[in-house]
């Protein structure tokens, strides 16, 4: 998520950690961290370099896919993300089709706006997303502004779009919710102006908490996502209003508050089920699942969640198998395999934290042959990031070997992929920083060095960038 971690001067609780053997790897320093994901079987960080100060590593295991990214214990500490433009440049248009719907929806995710988190926008914002698009498709007042989209005058559009909302809430909250993703500086500005003209309705609310809490305004959007939750109709938008309490708790390191929001999701989402019968309610309750485990070992509550993620991975289970071809179950597959593995390690049950980790590994493995993406190929990295590190924590250390590189390999193709994207850069050579401090053969401070000077050829380097390269040229000529 992108949410920051809040000081304990604000009033956070003290985080749970839990130990595991033995020491992980110091992190480069002063690299950015992007926001923290569930635990890991990842040992705890052993000193480090005296200069410049460090911050602990990002663990290359992609963000939760249902529900939006949650910070679990041990919480990272977070640096701010690049801020956002606050327009968006010309694009080219979009191929022509019938479904103009589709194709809006298909741009906005194909233009996200640097230093926003891809997985921002879980499945219940997209549809959110989805009926302001089609309001605004079907008012024939508002539908040339998706045309003009469509033709690559983004920028000019969101702009008329804003001056035409200043007498109407609601073209205003169809701007912020259409624009959240691409131009998050503008979506915060327009939905802030129409909670203030009135609007004070649940996906305003909604919408607002991720955008207050990305700004670090933790306390803001808390009282967004109780508007959110006072303005809740039925147990779908309770559920959704509830999970935004509880990643706000975890932000704050709140552990006790995160497991009493996620068990209140979870059962608004058993709620939603029983109400309306379906694959997308199902999904929904398998996200609150995952969520409520994560706030259970927040806790250190780790038999209950071993359950949690269990049925979770079980309804998982059922709707990959009535359709191998749902990529996203699969993905899901693989999060709740790799969220098992740890929790059964905290429970002293290695031979079963193997086997998930394995199987997590594979199931990834067989995506990317299916569909070599950006995301596959991220899954997988974690999945054999995690594997590494269990194994060296059962020491098998040329196991741990084999499966780092591997994640390498699978971050190094996303680099490929996406030659010129800063944050998927920095998450490869963090993640080589981290092999090179473990010794991992063939992956030294040279290559390090390398890595980051290659980068630097698409874009300058930021200076907490240049702090790393400095760091890992000097250990590599020491």
């Amino acid at each position: 998520m992108f949410w920051k971690k809040k000081d304990k001067s604000d009033g956070g609780a003290d985080e749970a950690t839990t130990t595991l053997p033995p020491a992980k790897a110091a992190a480069p320093p002063a690299a950015a961290a992007p926001a923290p994901s569930p635990p890991a079987p990842a040992p705890q960080a052993a000193a480090p370099p005296p200069a410049p100060p460090p911050v602990a590593p990002p663990p290359i295991a992609p963000p939760p896919i249902a529900p939006p990214p949650v910070a679990a214990p041990p919480v990272a500490a977070a640096q701010s993300a690049p801020a956002a433009p606050t327009s968006v440049a010309a694009v080219t248009p979009v191929p022509g089709g019938d479904d103009l719907v589709s194709r809006v929806a298909a741009w906005l995710d194909a233009n996200v706006a640097a230093g926003m988190p891809r997985a921002a926008v879980d499945s219940s914002l997209k549809r959110a997303r989805a009926r302001e698009i089609e309001k605004m498709v079907a008012d024939p007042s508002t539908r040339a502004f998706a045309e003009r989209i469509l033709a690559g005058d983004a920028a000019a559009t969101f702009e008329a779009m804003e001056s035409a909302g200043a007498a109407d809430p609601s073209k205003l909250r169809m701007l912020g919710s259409i624009a959240f993703e691409v131009d998050p500086v503008r979506a915060r500005r327009v939905l802030e102006a129409a909670k203030d003209a009135g609007a004070t309705d649940f996906w305003t609310g909604v919408f607002l908490a991720r955008l207050r809490g990305r700004a670090g305004q933790i306390d803001a959007a808390r009282q967004a996502a109780q508007m959110a939750l006072a303005a809740a109709g039925d147990d779908v938008e309770r559920f959704h209003a509830r999970t935004e309490l509880c990643l706000i708790a975890f932000a704050t390191n709140n552990a006790l508050a995160a497991r009493g929001h996620a068990v209140e999701s979870v059962a608004a989402a058993r709620g939603a089920l029983t109400l309306k019968p379906g694959p997308e309610a199902e999904r929904d309750l398998i996200g609150r699942l995952s969520l409520l485990g994560d706030a259970y070992l927040a806790n250190s509550e780790a038999s209950e969640a071993r359950g949690v993620f269990q049925e979770a991975l079980e309804l998982a289970g059922k709707h990959a198998d009535q359709g191998p071809d749902d990529l996203l179950m699969q993905r899901i597959r693989v999060e709740l395999l790799g969220k098992l593995s740890p929790t059964a390690f905290r429970l002293g049950d290695s031979a079963q934290a193997l086997q998930f980790a394995d199987s997590a590994a594979a199931l990834a493995r067989s995506l990317v042959g299916r569909r070599e993406g950006v995301q596959e190929l991220r899954d997988a990295a974690g999945a054999f990031a995690n594997l590494g590190d269990l194994k060296r924590a059962l020491k098998d250390q040329d196991g741990a070997y084999a499966a780092w590189r591997e994640a390498l390999a699978a971050l190094r193709r996303v680099v490929e992929l996406r030659p010129k994207e800063r944050g998927l850069q920095r998450e490869m050579w963090t993640f080589m920083w981290r092999l090179a401090t473990e010794n991992t053969p063939g992956v030294g401070w040279a290559e390090v060095a390398h890595e980051i000077e290659s980068a630097a050829q698409h874009a300058p380097l930021e200076p907490a960038d240049q702090n790393v390269l400095a760091e890992a040229k000097r250990r590599a000529s020491a």
